[in-house]
């Protein structure tokens, strides 16, 4: 039984989300025709083929897995729909690319349930913006995890410490207020630095993505570790002198 990934069972699905539109791309790529799309919808238990009100007939590419995928969500069938795809040997040169997508999205959404506070994965889910102090407490704990962290020993544990450090930055408008000009610079500084690697790394492993395009931003990814290393050390240093006014 395949592990199951909330993200796609939980509508509406994000489709700002860029791994979920790369998952809609390769199916739409598998099943171009909207008949073959509707078989294959049908022998999913539980895909509501009649109810859906989607257009089989004259419906195709992207515009159709997008009702497909939506309609599968909230019925609860995603996961299920797309590990039908992966057992279809007739599309099995897609199926690389769909797991590779699936496995972004597992990661992003193991990334983004917390864990305990004594985890090196553990994320700040959202910033309380009633309580800046409590966010910015969160911001320095999940840095000074990661520094101590990077390069992790494999890509998905250093995936999901750049995220749980990307979340934790997300807003730091909240907290501004609590901190000295030089140490929001640091800051944004560190979120630019994280959404930097973070792409570097989806990168490089992108299956679809050129050959030449991967080489380079996989030769590119032990600079950027480096110079947000430096810049975790520099944010936990500046915390670790915090100025009385800015406690």
């Amino acid at each position: 039984m395949s592990k199951a990934i909330p993200m796609l069972d939980t509508p509406p699905l994000p489709w700002s989300y860029q791994p979920i539109r790369d998952l809609c791309r390769h199916l739409a790529g598998a099943y171009q025709d909207g008949n073959q799309a509707r078989v294959l919808a049908a022998s999913v238990e539980g895909f509501p083929v009649l109810e859906s009100g989607i257009d089989w007939r004259h419906s195709s590419g992207e515009p159709l897995w997008e009702q497909i995928m939506s309609v599968a969500a909230r019925a609860g069938k995603l996961r299920t729909l797309v590990d039908a795809v992966l057992a279809d040997t007739s599309v099995a040169g897609y199926h690389d690319r769909i797991r590779s997508a699936l496995h972004t999205i597992e990661v992003d959404t193991s990334a983004d349930v917390s864990t305990t506070s004594d985890s090196p994965a553990a994320t700040v889910s959202y910033l309380p913006i009633n309580d800046p102090q409590w966010a910015l407490n969160e911001v320095i704990a999940v840095a000074r995890r990661t520094r101590g962290e990077l390069p992790a020993g494999d890509p998905v544990t250093l995936h999901r410490l750049l995220r749980s450090l990307s979340t934790s930055l997300k807003d730091i408008s909240a907290i501004a207020p609590l901190l000295s000009a030089p140490r929001v610079n640091t800051m944004t500084r560190a979120k630019e630095q994280t959404s930097e690697l973070l792409t570097a790394l989806r990168t490089a492993n992108a299956i679809d993505a050129p050959k030449a395009e991967r080489a380079r931003a996989r030769r590119t990814v032990p600079s950027l570790i480096e110079n947000l290393r430096g810049t975790l050390q520099k944010l936990v240093a500046e915390s670790d002198a915090t100025t009385p006014h800015e406690r």
